[in-house]
């Protein structure tokens, strides 16, 4: 796999910095397995060829105009908190230059256990919201999907959630809509009765395209998926595909809605279709 040096990227109305490829888990789900792709949905090659030091960090941060960004978020593609002390750094340097963004981090919540020491009080003034990922409502669930390396991690996690809510505003535990219904429940009774926690479902979707269209056994391939993973496939028209795909393309392109004042052609070329859309003015 070729490496890059991607420290920042956007995605949606934010900007997410990637310290580190780090990570203490190896989970059954992680993008990092898809290794054609650079591991990454976004298109960005996440995979670092060495890790930036904290003043790479702070400055690819501050290379960017942050008045456009809703949140700054550090995650990128391993576990943050592995650079914790760096990313405290980067973000007590930007409070002396005067730079206010609302800040995150998402992590698995064992930071403690990485640093070997309580981290959740040095969250104080730095963070305005963590997200943690739950993930599922026992140990053995637990370690059967993430694989951690260190015993007692689901413990640990739920611990480390505990104790950051004395200090950050706001607390986020999330799940994936892709566990059963029950499972879902008990998650939402960890999160919001045990722990006193934010609790988010984050939805899954997965669409077909052209081909699941076409196909005469459609349904048979999305009963399967079902069936294997608790994926709910939507077959969409061309019209919905084209536009998913504009909103990822904006998503993705800050310049988006810049780009499309003047005359512009996007061409998506797809398994079974080429398609030619044209703005003006941004007008379609």
């Amino acid at each position: 796999m070729e490496k890059g040096f991607t420290i920042t990227y956007e995605y949606g109305d934010n900007l997410y910095v990637n310290p580190t490829n780090r990570c203490n888990f190896n989970c059954a789900f992680c993008l990092r397995h898809n290794q054609g792709s650079g591991g990454s949905i976004y298109t960005h090659n996440l995979w670092l060829k060495r890790e930036p030091t904290k003043e790479e960090i702070l400055s690819s941060i501050e290379s960017h105009d942050l008045s456009q960004y809703k949140q700054l978020v550090f995650v990128g593609f391993g576990e943050p908190t592995y650079r914790f002390d760096d990313i405290c750094w980067v973000i007590d340097q930007m409070k002396v230059h005067g730079t206010k963004i609302f800040t995150r981090m998402d992590t698995n919540g064992t930071g403690s256990l990485i640093n070997g020491r309580d981290i959740a009080p040095e969250f104080a003034g730095r963070f305005d919201m963590v997200s943690v990922s739950l993930n599922t409502d026992t140990a053995e669930k637990y370690n059967a999907l993430c694989h951690p390396q260190q015993e007692n991690a689901y413990q640990a996690m739920k611990d480390f959630t505990r104790e950051v809510l004395k200090y950050v505003p706001t607390v986020m535990m999330t799940v994936v809509d892709t566990i059963p219904k029950e499972e879902i429940e008990n998650c939402r009774k960890i999160c919001e009765e045990e722990i006193g926690a934010t609790y988010r479902v984050r939805e899954y979707r997965a669409y077909g395209t052209t081909a699941m269209r076409e196909a005469k056994n459609s349904q048979i391939i999305l009963d399967q998926i079902c069936v294997r993973t608790g994926l709910k496939v939507r077959i969409i028209s061309n019209s919905e595909q084209r536009f998913i795909s504009y909103k990822a393309v904006a998503a993705k392109t800050g310049e988006f809605n810049r780009i499309i004042q003047k005359g512009t052609a996007i061409v998506d070329v797809g398994f079974g279709s080429a398609q030619i859309s044209l703005f003006d003015k941004d007008t379609l």
